[in-house]
């Protein structure tokens, strides 16, 4: 397992939609902490828009696979390695995982798009002025599980 957790490059789009942004392709001046929530911060405190992140990572070996383990993030949030899409996700607090296939020896970027933005059609599972506040970024920290084998029995659901 990859700790993921630390200081990134980041950026922050107010007003903007991940659907708004050239990802992952963006200028990134700022950093930012992760796990940590950018709307919170003095410059962009309480504003609304997508923070966009990205951060390098280097592997001593490949690997057949591998999982990008995110322990929970506001509101939605799309993730792309070595700038290939992985997926996307809606699930405001939840933690899941994304696959990120195939990946070499050497370096890789991971860059994620954040947004805050209340949007009832592409969030279902948050209210506005209803649920608990939602909070633009990493909620908890982010690691990079590795397979060694081609097939590896992960977990059990009976």
């Amino acid at each position: 397992m990859l700790d993921l957790c630390g200081i990134w490059k980041f950026q922050f789009f107010e007003g903007k939609q991940i659907e708004d942004i050239n990802l992952p392709d963006v200028p990134l001046q700022e950093e930012m902490c992760v796990p940590g929530c950018f709307d919170v911060l003095p410059d962009h405190y309480c504003k609304r828009g997508t923070g966009v992140y990205s951060r390098e990572f280097t592997l001593e070996t490949p690997c057949r696979n591998a999982f990008l383990c995110v322990d929970g993030m506001g509101l939605r949030a799309s993730f792309f390695v070595d700038g290939r899409g992985i997926g996307a996700s809606q699930l405001t607090y939840s933690a899941f995982e994304l696959e990120t296939g195939v990946l070499s020896a050497g370096t890789h970027t991971i860059t994620a798009a954040v947004d805050n933005c209340f949007d009832a059609e592409k969030v279902k599972l948050f209210c506005p002025y209803y649920d608990f506040y939602a909070f633009g970024g990493f909620y908890h920290g982010l690691s990079l599980r590795t397979m060694k084998r081609e097939s590896m029995i992960d977990r059990v659901i009976l």
